[in-house]
């Protein structure tokens, strides 16, 4: 499939059996025609197949140099339902209910599903006079497919006469005649707003390429005397888009069926564009406003305000319903949170399931280990009740008795030790010296404390033939908690 690009716009003006391509390119506020031509797909081919028919556009746009991707299509009105409508004062989303109620009675008689949008202003506060334009919707789909196969973003489709009407600058309000090679177009406006849009199929006499002006004159002068009364727009003169070369003398005849002057334009000057050289591919035959629909429509895609309405983006489009109930919508999302919550939760027994199970190895590995650790603080408790359990009194006992020296003659005959950790010593020793030596070396034991003499006495022993020194030392033991 063919992929287009460039920064301008295209404009496909369709028709029963070939399509009008013009291409505009946007410079600053400059509108400038690069090209322009015609394509007439083979005899065999079909608009019916889209895919078809939308790889051959593909193929020709790319042969005939165009470059843009994006494109306005328009569609003739014999396509199309158009009508018009009184709309009393109402606005927003009242104007739209009102509008799609008119457009679903105006379809009741159709062969199939329509899609309608409408162009005009209605005042909120006086109403107004609107136009209901309805394209079938298969018709629709059809066109969408096809340019979908041909590589083009479609931007809006739209009534090709209209987008014309609304793209002249300088001539509102003027009867427009649109001829093309198989039929005619009258567009009749009133302040700017289209009301008329009338489809009239073109007949040749005595096989001459140009149409019989006598039967086109009379539809056109019926069609304009049915227009309501000050409806009509003006009618000092009708303007004529002219695609198949009239001379001048048949627009002269057809002014005068008409009774009013007819002026062909042969210039773009009304859409405000202008034009490269060699804009028109070789071969189109045609009068000078054989591409004027197509480059309105190319112009509608660069001013999107002056698109009379877009049938692909239709403002009667009904709103989109709910596919859920509010409450449904709820239940669902609170189910899911519930999924959820119980994946997350069976996932996290899991993993802790998956730890359990190391660690349980682990311990299995350790558990030699283990158990000789057990034994062996066990034995340690045991041990440690020889110390933890035993009075202080022991541990006094010991530093006393550390004191003593085994070369020294002194001996002790008693020894009481209180609670409050006062206690005395009782002895005997052969001379004050050693009793002396002993005091002394309590006192530089730290666990002592208050180490003094209470008394030295001589005792006199064996008959008195030798004596010996009684004592009693006094002290404090720490640590008795």
């Amino acid at each position: 499939m063919m992929k287009l690009h460039g920064s301008g716009f295209l404009g496909l003006a369709l028709g029963d059996r070939s399509i009008l391509c013009a291409e505009v390119s946007v410079s600053g506020d400059r509108r400038t025609v690069r090209r322009t031509a015609t394509f007439t797909p083979p005899p065999d081919a079909s608009f019916d197949k889209a895919d078809a028919m939308g790889r051959l556009l593909a193929t020709f746009l790319r042969q005939q140099r165009f470059r843009a991707s994006r494109a306005v299509i328009g569609v003739p009105a014999r396509w199309l339902i158009a009508t018009e409508r009184q709309i009393p004062p109402t606005g927003g989303e009242q104007l739209a209910a009102l509008l799609r109620l008119q457009a679903e009675r105006v379809s009741v008689s159709e062969s199939g599903e329509m899609v309608f949008d409408y162009t005009g202003r209605v005042d909120a506060s006086q109403g107004g006079k609107v136009m209901l334009v309805g394209i079938l919707r298969e018709q629709l789909q059809r066109i969408e497919q096809l340019m979908d196969a041909a590589g083009v973003s479609v931007v809006a489709v739209t009534p090709t006469s209209l987008a014309l009407a609304s793209a002249m600058q300088q001539e509102q309000d003027r009867p427009m005649l649109v001829l093309g090679r198989q039929h005619a177009e009258l567009v009749l406006q009133h302040n700017q707003t289209p009301r008329l849009l009338r489809h009239f199929a073109l007949t040749t006499a005595n096989g001459d390429s140009t149409p019989a002006l006598a039967p086109l004159s009379s539809e056109l002068r019926r069609s304009m005397a049915l227009a309501p009364t000050g409806d009509g727009g003006r009618t000092d003169e009708m303007l004529l888009w002219d695609g198949i070369g009239l001379s001048q003398s048949q627009v002269s005849e057809l002014s005068n069926r008409l009774g009013m002057p007819v002026r062909a334009d042969e210039g773009l000057h009304l859409l405000g564009v202008q034009a490269e050289r060699d804009t028109v591919s070789s071969g189109e035959t045609g009068g000078p406003g054989l591409f004027a629909p197509a480059l309105a429509l190319a112009l509608a895609g660069v001013q999107r305000r002056t698109l009379p309405l877009d049938l692909k983006h239709s403002r009667l489009a009904p709103p989109r319903r709910r596919s859920f109930d509010r409450r449904f919508v709820w239940a669902i999302v609170l189910a899911a949170v519930g999924v959820i919550a119980i994946a997350s939760l069976y996932w996290n027994v899991h993993r802790r399931q998956d730890e359990l199970k190391h660690l349980q190895s682990q311990l299995d590995a350790m558990d030699p280990d283990i158990k000789s650790a057990e034994q062996m603080l066990t034995h340690l408790s045991y041990a440690n009740g020889y110390f933890g359990a035993r009075p202080p009194i022991l541990d006094c006992l010991r530093e006393i008795t550390l004191a003593f020296r085994d070369d020294q003659p002194i001996w002790v005959t008693n020894f009481t030790l209180r609670e409050n950790g006062k206690g005395q010593l009782t002895g005997k020793a052969t001379d004050q010296k050693t009793i002396l030596m002993l005091c002394d070396r309590l006192q530089k034991t730290p666990r002592f404390m208050d180490v003094r003499t209470l008394q030295m006495t001589e005792v006199n022993v064996a008959g008195g033939r030798s004596k010996e020194q009684s004592f009693t030392i006094a002290f404090t033991f720490v640590g008795m908690e």
